[in-house]
């Protein structure tokens, strides 16, 4: 079926599309008993803090964030699709794709368009939330199980809320008691969730449910050229027509849209360059930014550990100057309400691993377990290139490390595969926490302890 697409009007209000004051904003979802239920909430590192509460009737200032982060975004054939199938009874869409693909941008696209048709909408934060899902026509999933790497800690807090979701009857057909379901993960994560769900991960398996915005529902070159346009608009930037023609007739293995951004946040760079190899002129970039001062790395550290800078927590205000003064320098962060943040978890995760690699001794000492476990993924090969940067002295300390959240309870670190050198794990948790079977590789915990296997 020909499909038209359909361009939102244009904004040139924050340079890259970043809104300001979201964090002070009202966003209503809920409506009827749930009224005074308070649904605070972080949708993704580029899109800052909004919080939910419930309303009957939501107000034009209410919904002014989503409009704000929708204004002059592309309604692509693969939306009006979406729309159709949801007027045709669809309950459950899981939006997925490779970083940068612009998945929770397009998701509230469909939350603004099911405002407009009379629906009310739910950011579903935690499994609480979603238990109070009656009085709620939609509720969206975003980067539920992890924002750059699966979280077995997540997944733990929301499995049995995965599940009901996922056994909810009729999908696909008209069903009055089932809400629609917008579930938004990177590719990497759900092929890591589908293997935690047993049968019920044969839902991701159907065409019309799945929607890959990388492949089978990734960017025609004529919606490209509208998403370049709003960005060059936006910044009153000018390009020559065979750039554009290259950037938006070929297949990259990075999210078009963010590149678009990025490429609009950094002028004065080569466009061919940004959408061909942005992973590496992200690292360019970061390894500049280190050698320039040693604020900029400060901050940047500063985020690697906490996601977030904060400089009211800096208590010399000399120093809360100076480095609030070097993130002028960082394109890739935002400031919202006085905090500074990763405009995208793709910013992040490629500051993560720079960092990482040319000093590995700060990822191992100054950052927590879930920050380590999140940049150092085994099954990936910038986590092994990271690991391979270890020294024998810096194992020991990971391993002492792993050991005492073993210690803690936090199960779901040790079944990650981070080490490749069991031998030398085993030896750790057997002289620090717990019984050891090396015969199986298998921990046995003492007491009470759940039986834990390493990968």
């Amino acid at each position: 079926m020909k499909m038209t697409t359909k361009r939102i009007s244009k904004s040139k209000n924050n340079r890259g599309g970043k809104q300001k004051g979201l964090q002070d904003t009202v966003l209503t979802g809920v409506k009827g008993d749930d009224a005074n239920i308070d649904h605070s909430v972080v949708m993704g590192a580029n899109l800052g803090t909004v919080n939910f509460t419930s309303a009957i009737v939501p107000t034009d200032a209410d919904l002014q964030p989503i409009n704000d982060l929708t204004e002059g975004m592309v309604e692509t054939e693969t939306f009006v699709w979406i729309v159709k199938a949801i007027e045709n009874g669809q309950k459950l869409f899981v939006i997925t794709g490779e970083p940068g693909e612009g998945k929770t941008t397009f998701g509230f696209l469909i939350l603004r368009e099911m405002n407009q048709k009379g629906k009310t909408f739910c950011l579903v934060t935690s499994p609480e939330n979603y238990k109070q899902r009656k009085n709620c026509d939609l509720l969206m999933f975003d980067d539920t199980f992890g924002s750059i790497a699966f979280e077995d800690k997540k997944y733990s807090d929301w499995e049995d809320t995965i599940i009901d979701v996922l056994a909810l009857p009729e999908h696909k057909g008209s069903h009055s008691g089932t809400n629609i379901i917008l579930i938004i993960l990177r590719k990497t994560i759900l092929a890591h969730l589908k293997t935690k769900l047993g049968r019920y991960a044969n839902v991701f398996d159907d065409r019309e449910i799945l929607i890959d915005l990388t492949t089978t529902h990734r960017l025609t070159e004529s919606e490209k050229r509208k998403v370049l346009e709003i960005h060059l608009d936006r910044n009153d930037m000018h390009e020559n027509e065979g750039d554009i023609h290259f950037v938006c007739s070929s297949t990259f293995t990075y999210g078009f849209p963010q590149c678009c951004r990025m490429y609009a946040d950094k002028v004065k760079v080569n466009i061919r360059g940004i959408f061909d190899r942005p992973l590496e002129f992200l690292d360019k970039e970061t390894k500049w930014l280190l050698k320039k001062n040693k604020h900029n790395r400060e901050v940047l550290q500063i985020m690697i550990c906490d996601e977030t800078f904060q400089p009211d927590k800096e208590a010399d205000d000399e120093k809360r100057q100076t480095l609030i003064a070097a993130t002028n320098d960082i394109f890739y962060l935002r400031q919202e309400g006085g905090c500074f943040h990763f405009a995208h978890s793709s910013y992040q995760e490629s500051v993560g691993i720079t960092i990482g690699i040319e000093d590995p001794r700060f990822l191992i000492t100054r950052c927590s377990m879930p920050c380590i476990k999140k940049y150092m993924d085994a099954s990936t090969a910038t986590g092994r290139a990271l690991f391979s940067q270890l020294t024998d002295e810096l194992k020991d300390q990971l391993l002492s490390k792993i050991a005492k959240e073993f210690g803690r309870g936090d199960y779901d670190f040790m079944k990650y595969d981070l080490l490749h050198n069991k031998e030398n794990l085993i030896n750790v948790l057997n002289s620090e926490c717990c019984a050891v079977d090396t015969k199986d590789v298998q921990l046995k915990p003492m007491q009470s302890r759940p039986e834990i296997f390493l990968l």
